[in-house]
């Protein structure tokens, strides 16, 4: 049986990802921009927001061990498909619903280097969230390693689970405050005491705990984060 052959990564990823390996702290964060019309206003209004990137699609996790995030199916190659998490209740989820158009700029200091990749925004969502039929599995499902692989099934839940289990303590305890973007509950006490933003209350899970090891209730937090966690910037286009 012959091998096939994966497209070859593009130029750009290959920098990308050099440079998140070897850069310092906080490198492997990007912004991400949106925009989306606007009836009220009629106005197509742009929007930006900071967020981290997990890795390639079917690439390990950068800074991840073997312990939970095991989602790489061997049977297929990588992808320029860049992976990130967010809550499901987030606005930037409603966003790639509304119109899937996004860019990145990602600097690193380390390279004194800025990348700017243009692409299209999509949610790997919960089964039963609204946005799972629009999202593309097909299209962007991973190439085979191996012809005898060409009619596999891609296990795109596997990945939306994969990273769910590699949250850091904070993000998953994160999951517990109200909506994204609305007022803390306790807002006025934290104006009144000119402490905001204040700290999150649930967020002394210990560094060693994992999110699957803490007594929670698992379907409500896949309800509020496995939804929309998994979302990719793909086409980007590269810059030489």
């Amino acid at each position: 049986m012959s091998e096939s052959s994966p497209k070859a990564c593009p130029r750009w990823q290959e920098i990308i990802r050099k440079a998140v390996r070897e850069g310092p702290p906080g490198v492997g964060h990007y912004s991400l921009a949106t925009a989306v019309y606007d009836a009220t206003t009629q106005r197509i209004t742009p929007f930006n927001r900071t967020v981290g990137h997990r890795c390639f699609l079917n690439e390990p996790i950068e800074g991840v061990g073997s312990e939970g995030g095991d989602y790489v199916d061997e049977r297929f190659g990588s992808t320029s498909t860049m992976l990130f998490t967010t809550d499901a209740r987030s606005q930037k989820v409603r966003e790639a619903m509304q119109s899937s158009g996004a860019a990145v700029v990602w600097y690193f200091p380390n390279k004194q280097l800025q990348a700017r990749l243009t692409g299209s925004l999509y949610v790997l969502a919960h089964p039963d969230h609204p946005s799972v039929d629009l999202f593309p599995g097909s299209e962007l499902k991973p190439p085979p390693l191996s012809a005898k692989d060409e009619t596999a099934v891609f296990d795109w839940q596997r990945v939306r689970l994969g990273l769910f289990k590699c949250l850091s303590p904070s993000l998953f305890a994160a999951l517990y405050r109200p909506e994204p973007g609305s007022l803390h509950p306790h807002n006025n006490e934290l104006v009144a005491a000119d402490s905001w933003p204040g700290k999150n209350e649930h967020a002394s899970l210990s560094d060693r705990e994992r999110p699957w090891e803490v007594s929670v209730d698992r379907k409500e937090l896949e309800k509020r984060l496995g939804e929309g966690e998994l979302k990719s910037l793909v086409d980007a286009a590269e810059r030489k």
